[in-house]
């Protein structure tokens, strides 16, 4: 078949497309495709543009429907044992614990304690030394601790929260930073120039940071 091809004229070579097979008709030259390698091509193109259907899967997804927060101010009084009064306090620790959160109508109620751990010193006596012609005050006594749980109620609002929505505290706690410890009801004898202390008032911040989430069902293709 390809020796019919040899008596083109050169000049036929100049725009030659070699997947093209010149044939004569009617004294000019016209080109033809042959079947290779378009064939071929033609075959696997239209296997490469045959696409297949996708298919639709359903999932659920967390949506958020809002999230705010809320800050209640606590004022207590904690008493000190009789015989273990306060001199000074050494440090605060608080803890805000969610015991009971129920998401209503636009609303997240929540039930909680605030548990404060209070460590402080006390004074069993004190006395005075001559240390190089100077009075020298010492103070002995125990370093204690009272621990609190204090109950609290708050609503945050949510617009568009709905009974059995999912939440998720975000934050909860008590900075303390805003938290103010006073002293009070001292002893009236003194004769040290020491006091003890037989309360203490805590002024607390109690801030609860919410987030109400609900499973909604989308479609994806895979």
């Amino acid at each position: 078949m390809y020796k019919d091809y040899n008596y083109m004229d050169s000049s036929c070579f100049l725009n030659y497309d070699p997947f093209y097979n010149p044939m004569y008709e009617n004294e000019m030259m016209v080109f033809k495709p042959t079947c290779y390698p378009y064939d071929y091509m033609v075959e696997d193109y239209e296997e490469i543009c045959i696409k297949k259907p996708k298919k639709e899967y359903s999932i659920k997804v967390p949506e958020v429907i809002g999230r705010n927060a809320s800050e209640e101010l606590l004022e207590i009084i904690i008493p000190f044992p009789r015989g273990a009064e306060a001199i000074e306090i050494v440090e605060v620790k608080t803890e805000v614990i969610c015991d009971i959160v129920e998401v209503v109508r636009d609303k997240v109620l929540i039930n909680g304690r605030l548990h404060k751990n209070i460590l402080y010193k006390t004074k069993e006596d004190s006395r005075y030394e001559n240390r190089c012609c100077d009075d020298m005050k010492i103070v002995n006594g125990d370093v204690r601790h009272v621990s609190v749980w204090v109950p609290f109620s708050t609503f945050i609002n949510i617009p568009g929260a709905l009974p059995g929505d999912m939440y998720e505290i975000e934050y909860a706690n008590a900075d303390c930073d805003q938290s103010v410890d006073i002293l009070m009801d001292p002893l009236p004898y003194c004769h040290d120039g020491i006091t003890r202390y037989q309360k203490l008032r805590e002024k607390t911040i109690v801030t609860i940071d919410v987030k109400v989430l609900r499973h909604t069902q989308i479609m994806i293709d895979r």
